[in-house]
């Protein structure tokens, strides 16, 4: 039986990757999942402002960051505590900030050229999103 996220999760697996639309990057993709559950939809000030990944960074730059936002949209982390399915986090690298989704057992991505991809690793920050599904 498949849920909010589990459907999520599978449209956005038939989505093409494109930057700056709709959730076809890894800051949409993880702001649209927010929209579902939250009812507020905060990739409007980012949605058609980059075609790139060098005007997605220079966008990140500009306003502080994805931590930073994802700070004012959703308050500050949760810390010490494992996520659960449904969180959002974020993994910084030393080339990139990546927004993903807990689908609990791996974090979810936007992956290159279409699609979605699922790793297991740690993430940096996790923000509870009170899915519990």
């Amino acid at each position: 039986m498949l849920d909010l996220l589990d459907d999520y999760l599978a449209r956005e697996r038939e989505s093409d990757f494109v930057w700056g639309e709709g959730n076809g990057d890894c800051i949409l993709f993880l702001i649209g999942w927010g929209k579902l559950i939250k009812g507020v939809d905060f990739g409007v000030s980012w949605r058609g402002l980059y075609h790139s990944k060098e005007e997605a960074r220079a966008l990140l730059e500009r306003r502080g960051g994805l931590i930073a936002h994802m700070v004012e949209y959703l308050g500050a982390p949760r810390m010490g505590s494992p996520a659960v399915r449904g969180d959002v986090g974020i993994l910084q690298t030393r080339d990139w900030t990546f927004g993903m989704i807990f689908d609990g057992h791996s974090w979810a991505m936007r992956d290159h050229p279409k699609g979605v991809r699922h790793l297991r690793i740690g993430v940096d920050c996790v923000w509870s999103m009170g899915f519990g599904g």
